[in-house]
């Protein structure tokens, strides 16, 4: 029996949408056909099914690139719903924050090779990448103290390079597959944010120098308005949380600048575990 459960699964979701099902498995189309699965499946996607879509005669689109993945283990052990090793995605989300949980499992994705998911890693990557930098990086730019309003400043030209960069970056490694480079790409620039931010000191320009202390803030609000963007597909959650703190429109994949004089209204946007 042949299995075209792909097929006939998409049928279902373009009626119930009022789109045309062989806009994405039929010749011509400029469609793109993207193949998820475990390394136990390579075999199948890339041989048994497209041989079976050429057997149809019936102009279908062969697969055009799998994404393949080694195993994601817990604790060390294989997951096993039986021997109650491990957790539904369900059961995390009701436990964790599911932004962290997207990012932990994408930055520590089992691309090339068999990862472990253990509840003291997935804490160490919160509380480290997420809270002390990416976090951090919001909090105390947009919470500055006494600072109610988006300052107007000039962008330093060095850090806009370096987002423009990113995007380029982070696009091409995402079109390869390369997931978790793309999440080290986009930390990247917001250690290089950290460290900008560390060593221009608002904190005394703001005592000093009141055009510095608008440039720095202005430029470190840029990064923040960015990685809205570039952290969107990882983490959609506070992403859309710094939208609105910015006052931002809907995520792009390009440079953008928040407009100065907006009030700032923040909150924490993820807590310690």
């Amino acid at each position: 029996m042949l299995y075209f459960g792909y097929v006939t699964d998409t049928m279902k979701v373009c009626e119930d949408k009022g789109l045309n099902w062989e806009d994405f498995w039929k010749e011509g189309h400029n469609n793109k056909v993207y193949m998820c699965h475990g390394k136990d499946n390579i075999m199948f996607h890339s041989i048994i099914l497209n041989a079976l879509l050429l057997g149809q005669e019936e102009n279908y689109h062969l697969v055009d690139t799998i994404v393949s993945a080694e195993y994601l283990n817990f604790n060390d052990q294989k997951f096993s719903k039986s021997k109650g090793i491990g957790m539904t995605a369900t059961e995390a989300i009701e436990r964790y924050n599911s932004d962290s949980l997207r990012y932990h499992l994408i930055a520590n994705g089992p691309e090339k090779k068999d990862t472990n998911f253990t509840i003291e890693d997935f804490t160490n990557t919160h509380n480290s990448d997420i809270v002390n930098k990416f976090g951090n990086l919001v909090n105390r730019t947009l919470k500055f103290k006494g600072l109610e309003e988006l300052t107007a400043g000039k962008m330093d030209e060095t850090i806009k390079k370096e987002i423009i960069d990113t995007y380029n970056e982070v696009g091409n490694l995402i079109e390869k597959l390369e997931f978790r480079e793309a999440v080290r790409k986009i930390v990247e620039l917001v250690e290089k944010t950290n460290k900008f931010y560390d060593e221009n000191r608002p904190w005394v320009a703001r005592k000093e120098n009141e055009e510095e202390f608008n440039n720095i803030i202005f430029t470190c609000s840029v990064v923040i308005a960015n990685l809205s963007n570039l952290f969107e597909p990882i983490m959609p959650e506070a992403c859309k949380k710094i939208r609105k703190y910015l006052n931002l429109g809907e995520p792009t994949w390009e440079y953008i600048q928040p407009k100065s004089g907006i009030k700032l209204e923040v909150e924490a946007l993820f807590e310690r575990m």
